[in-house]
């Protein structure tokens, strides 16, 4: 048997996603499932949720999204899995980081390497924590490493390791 949310068509699903009230909602119903995650993601919807010509623009700026690849091993062997973190950018007249999806690293390029393995973990007040693996030296896996970001000031600190 089918389950009952599976039996609505997708535009009525548009339909209750674009009225919700707050980004929160949307992006919980984001996570929800990878239907509805895509449904939300695309320009079309991300248009009509934040016309250019509204009253009352989204503070919300864009997302951060898993691109998942394979890396490319000895002699160009695959080796596994791993997630780039891509921007997505909420279309607007003018975006804050332009337009198109772009790496997270592009968006603070004084941060060089540290984003080819970077995990999002809270975002305030235009803040992003982010925990990294360090790709320039070894370290045990039990120390974690945190960085403090301003993506709109593209400045990004490295904390104190936490052991």
């Amino acid at each position: 048997m089918e389950a009952p949310a599976a039996t609505l068509p997708d535009d009525v699903i548009l339909e209750i996603l674009v009225r919700l009230a707050e980004e929160a909602s949307l992006f919980r119903c984001a996570a929800t499932c990878k239907l509805w995650r895509c449904l939300i993601a695309d320009s079309s919807f991300l248009r009509r949720r934040w016309p250019a010509n509204s009253r009352h623009p989204s503070s919300l700026v864009g997302f951060l999204a898993n691109k998942c690849h394979i890396h490319q091993g000895i002699m160009g062997l695959p080796m596994g899995p791993a997630a780039a973190q891509t921007f997505v950018p909420v279309p607007g007249p003018q975006p804050v980081f332009g337009r198109g999806r772009r790496s997270l690293g592009s968006l603070l390029p004084q941060a060089g390497t540290l984003f080819d393995r970077v995990t999002p973990l809270a975002s305030h007040g235009g803040l992003l924590l982010v925990r990294f693996v360090p790709t320039h030296h070894a370290s045990r896996p039990t120390v974690v490493h945190l960085a403090m970001c301003n993506l709109l000031a593209g400045t990004c600190e490295a904390l104190p390791p936490l052991e």
